[in-house]
């Protein structure tokens, strides 16, 4: 609970500002809708997992989409730029929701938050419609590379999230669902310094929300080191921050 109460934290703190440094949910958003295009013109009903601050109720006005988010700041957020959008407050691992409602449940970068993936996929198979389709869409083990091998330098923990790999991903789904299919991704940003890299992460409130707060892992000296160490990776266009993206599509 500690965990996901900084979770819930840190994502509603960044709600206000979140739509503003948000241009890889964005994208992946899109690149979301398009791999589920023939789901969507067949299903009206959706339930958005994750859904932050609503780019998918925002991209598909004509369905009736069901936004649930552990940060109620987010669907706070919802509430007041789209106005008449469901919204459910809830963990994505105890859904209030009846068994087998939704025919399409997607879900945009919200998966690699989970603490544990195997019994958010279980509750997402639950709430899913015999025969219905799961999309979603997120980040790969390569995620901030750069990043990260520059903190695993200074801090004994590791500062940045991990995130899962391809191949335990797969397994995961096919545990549980068929017609598994799982793609991948690659997006680079640049950024003119180390500082502006993690305050873009920082807004949009991503950090490893795995680590309880420690004085000093954090703290200047470290912090300095890691901008020393960033600069290994710059190139003409500036520091690049790596993510990698899994898009699947599955069916229960």
């Amino acid at each position: 609970m500690y965990c996901k109460s900084r979770i819930r934290k840190k994502f509603s703190s960044a709600a206000a500002h979140y739509d503003l440094h948000a241009a890889l949910q964005k994208k992946t958003v899109s690149d979301l809708l398009t791999f589920s295009r023939e789901y969507l013109h067949a299903e009206k009903n959706i339930l958005d997992l994750g859904a932050g601050t609503g780019f998918i109720a925002h991209a598909l006005p004509a369905h009736a989409v069901v936004n649930v988010d552990i940060a109620w700041g987010m669907l706070n957020y919802i509430q007041n730029t789209q106005g008449t959008s469901c919204c459910i407050c809830a963990d994505a691992d105890r859904l209030p929701l009846k068994d087998e409602v939704f025919p399409l449940i997607m879900s945009s970068l919200m998966l690699q938050w989970s603490l544990n993936l195997e019994k958010t996929l279980a509750e997402v198979y639950r709430v899913l419609a015999q025969g219905g389709v799961f999309v979603f869409a997120t980040l790969g083990i390569n995620t901030l590379w750069q990043l990260r091998q520059c903190w695993q330098q200074v801090a004994r923990e590791e500062a940045i999230h991990t995130f899962v790999t391809y191949d335990a991903m797969h397994t995961i789904l096919c545990q549980q669902f068929k017609e598994v299919v799982l793609q991948e991704k690659n997006t680079t940003f640049y950024y003119p310094d180390a500082m502006q890299v993690m305050l873009h992460l920082k807004q949009l409130g991503v950090t490893n929300s795995h680590l309880k707060q420690r004085k000093g892992l954090l703290g200047k000296r470290a912090l300095q080191q890691v901008i020393s160490y960033y600069e290994q990776f710059r190139t003409a266009a500036g520091l690049p921050l790596h993510y990698q993206v899994f898009l699947g599509v599955v069916r229960k």
